[in-house]
């Protein structure tokens, strides 16, 4: 069931189907119906994050609504191409529980519902632009990430793990930087001094493959499986990319880590964005934006 939503920067929503004056319990399924849009219409609004922005917005959310009318879980299932949108809008939809409770001809237990969301931007003063780093390219090597809107390179470093770590923060505030480093998302590189292609030694990182395969076992021995699990590839060089639980953040919030692996024959590279648990569905699109934003540079 699809119920379209529009909204304006000078409007309260205007629905793009009718809606009706409901009695204290709705009658039928078209009632119902109208009774969950007059309820979304009532805690939907443009979210600040929207505002500024040129065009129009556009994206999709998948309900999952029960007899009582509780939402038991909100997806996105087209990103307006802001995350910061995609999860004030993600939140609002949440506040909205509960619905209407099921009348007598809906006997199922749960409902599915599209809810297509668009929002009219109108013309808005130039603001002035800041000086943000949006990418990141190694001198020497040419690998290194460039990021979209509204993110941000926040430092560029090295770890014990990586000889270069690029930080990655949101200038949104959104999703929520949850994990222990303190940054949003972090892209490091692995590059030996003696190519792997010519000396798979002892120094060479491990490989993409064996990077999935411990965190797997290290999942499996917690009760856990990697999930949204998926391949991609980057000029040319397959990849695999998962999220996976992290532990619980200072409120006792559950994480969850976005982990994306790629190797090529001189390069090893782990891009990993830690936030919470409520947070994550909306911003899994921006992430595997930032990921395809991945250079490998020189091969």
């Amino acid at each position: 069931m699809n119920l379209p939503l529009r909204a304006s920067t000078i409007a309260a929503i205007a629905l793009c189907v009718s809606t009706t004056v409901l009695a204290a319990a709705p009658a039928d399924r078209a009632e119902w119906t109208s009774g969950v849009i007059r309820k979304l219409h009532r805690d939907l609004s443009m979210p600040k994050e929207a505002q500024g922005l040129d065009g129009s917005l556009s994206l999709r959310l998948r309900l999952t609504v029960m007899r009582d009318g509780k939402i038991a879980a909100v997806e996105l299932a087209s990103s307006s191409g802001y995350v910061a949108v995609d999860i004030a809008v993600t939140r609002m939809i949440q506040r909205a529980s509960p619905l209407p409770a099921f009348p007598a001809d809906m006997p199922a237990d749960k409902e599915i519902l599209m809810v297509p969301v668009r929002f009219e931007m109108e013309d808005q003063p130039p603001r002035p632009t800041r000086n943000v780093q949006l990418r990141y390219a190694d001198p020497a090597r040419g690998f290194g990430v460039t990021v979209p809107a509204p993110y941000r390179i926040a430092q560029v470093g090295k770890s014990e793990e990586f000889d270069v770590l690029v930080q990655i923060a949101s200038t949104a505030g959104t999703p929520q930087a949850a994990g222990a480093a303190g940054y949003l998302c972090g892209v490091g590189f692995s590059t030996p001094r003696k190519t792997l292609k010519t000396h798979p030694g002892a120094e060479a990182p491990l490989s993409a493959a064996a990077r999935m395969a411990a965190a797997v076992a290290i999942l499996a021995a917690q009760g856990e499986s990697p999930g949204q699990r998926s391949g991609f590839k980057l000029q040319g060089v397959k990849g695999i990319d998962y999220v996976a639980p992290a532990s619980s953040g200072a409120d006792g919030v559950p994480l969850l880590q976005y982990n994306a692996l790629l190797d090529s024959p001189t390069l090893r590279v782990a891009m990993r964005c830690t936030t919470t648990s409520r947070d994550m569905p909306g911003a899994l699109s921006a992430f595997r934006q930032i990921r395809d934003g991945i250079s490998l540079g020189r091969q």
